[in-house]
């Protein structure tokens, strides 16, 4: 792994419109593991939460089923004491407008610290390269072939590859842990597959899978640079906007030097 690839990492927050900020992307050497984070737009402090999963994802990939309740544990624990703070309303507000206010601050506090976790812990074998996945919500995971062929997502893209319809309703930590929505997996692919780790953002502002690897060929020169980069993802932003407004967009891709 470490000889044959290289990584990009990209983390863009949206440019128009409101000012987000909260994705998160981490690519944790020499153990190869690598995180993306989504925190959930309505979802206060999902940054924070974005942050305490990408900082901890070496432990949760080291041991996910052991961890990863832990860290939930920790998010709700966060959530708890969010919800008792509450939110401060001005005393100038008349009584019965007060009680109106709080009461919407504890209903929007009780679904603080969300968000979404991609994460995948990369290593040799003898067959090729070994992958244990973590998936919660809509960031996705893609691997992908030389020949630019979708071997895996964690998305269900149809044969087509199309976006479309995804990134609307998600799957979120802490909230969906234990449910069907979210999985850990282990896979194992061949020695010259290719990763992508990205948020809805990203791959939103493509059509399809397809289009997206495209742009990331044709780009690998200039997404090396940070000022051209700085010029791709200005654009991505605006092609974001104009589809369904703009949003944060983080991006690993993982991919082989020889290429």
């Amino acid at each position: 792994m470490k000889a044959k690839y290289s990584v990009l990492r990209v983390v863009s927050p949206s440019q128009l419109g409101e000012r987000k900020n909260q994705d998160r992307a981490v690519f944790c050497r020499p153990s190869s593991d690598f995180a993306v984070c989504d925190g959930v737009s309505s979802s206060p402090y999902s940054a924070k939460a974005a942050t305490l999963l990408t900082l901890n994802a070496q432990l949760l990939l080291k041991k996910p089923k052991k961890y990863l309740p832990k860290m939930v544990d920790k998010l709700q624990f966060y959530r708890q004491r969010a919800v008792e703070a509450g939110i401060k309303v001005s005393p100038s507000y008349p009584e019965a407008m007060q009680e109106i206010l709080l009461e919407a601050g504890k209903t929007k506090l009780q679904k603080s610290f969300q968000s979404t976790m991609i994460a995948a812990k990369l290593s040799a074998c003898d067959d090729g390269i070994r992958a244990t996945i973590i998936c919660f919500g809509d960031s996705g995971f893609f691997a992908v072939n030389r020949q630019g062929e979708l071997l895996w997502n964690n998305l269900g893209l149809n044969d087509s590859g199309s976006f479309n319809g995804l990134g609307n309703t998600t799957a979120v930590l802490p909230d969906h842990f234990g449910s069907d929505k979210g999985i850990i997996i282990e896979k194992q692919f061949s020695p010259d597959t290719e990763f992508i780790l990205c948020s809805d953002g990203f791959y939103q502002s493509f059509e399809d899978f397809s289009g997206m690897h495209f742009w990331l060929k044709d780009n690998k020169d200039r997404l090396s640079e940070p000022a051209a980069r700085l010029i791709l993802f200005r654009e991505l932003h605006r092609k974001l906007a104009d589809k369904c407004g703009d949003d944060d967009m983080s991006l690993i891709w993982i991919y082989r030097k020889d290429t």
